[in-house]
Order: C-alpha cells, then structure tokens, then sequence
C-alpha cells in the first residue's frame, strides 16, 4: 500500500465481486481495501479516510444503510455509493437517510469495472485510469466470470413439462458463454395463474446477463400457462416468469 496514493475502500459479502473493484482498478494509483465484513469495514473506513467508499446494501450483520449511518455518527466525511440490486426494497430508509441529511449515492448492481473506474475517477485523478487495449478486448465470457454472473434456472411445471422445457433449456445453454448454469426441476399437479400485466423485462439486470436465445426462452415460459420458471442471477435477485 503506497500512502501517496488515494485510498478507496469496497464492502462487499462476496468476494467475486470484490476482485470486480481490484480488476477495475489494479491499473490505476490508487490503495484499494476490501473487507467482505460491514463491521470490519467500519474499521477500516476510520483507519484509512477513503476518498470513496463502496457499501452493498444487503449484508449479513450490518446491512449498507447501517454503514453509512455508523460513518456519518461518526463524523466521517468521504463520498459514499451504496451498492445493490434491491434499492426499491430499501427505499423508505434510504429516502429516510436523505432527510436526515444523510449523504450518499446510489449505484445499481451489476456495477461494471468501467463504471468503477468512472466513479472513482470523477473525486480524484489517478493515471493509467483507461483500460488496456487487451482489458477492452475482455471476452464476453470473462465479464461473465469475474462479476459471478452464474444462474440458477428452477422450473416448476406440469408432470412431464418440466423435462420437455429443461430439454430445450439445457440445448440453449449449450451453446451459451454463460458457463455456470445450474437447474432444479419441480412437478406439479397444479399451477397459480399468472399475472398477464407483469412486465418481467423491465430491468435492465435481465437483459444486461443472458443472452439473446435464453430472453426467449424465458418469454416462451412467460407465455405458458404450464410452467413457472424461476431464473436467479448473481444469487442477488430472482425473475419469476
């Protein structure tokens, strides 16, 4: 750790994504410190004054809005983003916080190296902050693997409709670069009705990990009214279709 250089301060309980900042950064003058512990990394927010802190909202012991709120009884000043895929979840704390002056910003999962490098660099200049010419070239199923976008399909279906829909899941996974795809079959005799209004493709989280021919599918079994699907990204949300 040089002490000429910034320090930047990342929480998060998953270590995958906490090599997401190192990636992100290993290029650039700054001292990264990661803790997958919220508690561990108040102590080390008071030890190190980050520049910038970077807090998952949803944590084992003391969730994102309890860091910050620790930070601010604590009269720290450093610019805060609390991290997560569950803002709308925590919104009235977090529209609390506002109100009690509270300051911080919100920055939604999946939170990209670019986009870490584009944070960090708007509070402070760091050289070597643009990514290698072979960093761009980053294959499609390397983003994939380093920011642990592994997904969980849990059919649940009609007697034989959960093998004849897991058949064809596992022929588009086939060929998909996601290379981490797990399924869990589920048979019913009966299934709820669905809300036809729902609208499952509203987030950009779907759209932004699986691919072309997996959308489809999912939308095939959005059209179905004898299968529920139940896809989990990041094991950090779920899309029931």
């Amino acid at each position: 750790m040089s002490q000429n250089y910034p320090n930047i301060i990342a929480i998060d309980d998953e270590e995958c994504l906490l090599e997401a900042y190192e990636m992100a950064l290993s290029s650039t003058k700054v001292n990264l410190i990661t803790s997958s512990d919220s508690a561990q990394g108040i102590e080390l927010i008071v030890k190190h004054n980050p520049i910038v802190v970077f807090v998952d909202l949803k944590m084992p012991n003391l969730s994102g809005t309890q860091v910050v709120k620790k930070i601010h009884e604590l009269g720290i000043s450093t610019k805060i983003y609390i991290v997560s895929a569950y803002i709308e979840e925590f919104m009235p704390e977090l529209e609390d916080m506002k109100r009690r002056g509270i300051e911080y910003e919100i920055a939604v999962k999946p939170l990209y190296p670019k986009e870490i490098r584009q944070i960090v660099t708007s509070y402070i200049s760091i050289e070597n902050s643009e990514p290698k010419a072979e960093e761009k070239s980053t294959s499609k199923t390397q983003d994939i693997e380093l920011m642990c976008n592994y997904l969980t399909f849990t059919i649940l279906g009609l007697l034989d409709k959960v093998d004849e829909f897991e058949a064809k899941l596992q022929k588009v996974a086939s060929s998909s670069n996601i290379q981490r795809i797990k399924t869990t079959k589920i048979r019913a005799n009966y299934l709820p009705e669905k809300n036809p209004y729902r609208d499952i493709f509203n987030s950009a989280h779907l759209e932004a990990h699986i691919e072309k021919p997996l959308i489809k599918l999912i939308e095939e079994a959005y059209t179905r009214d004898d299968i529920i699907l139940v896809v989990q990204v990041n094991s950090k949300f779920n899309i029931v279709v």
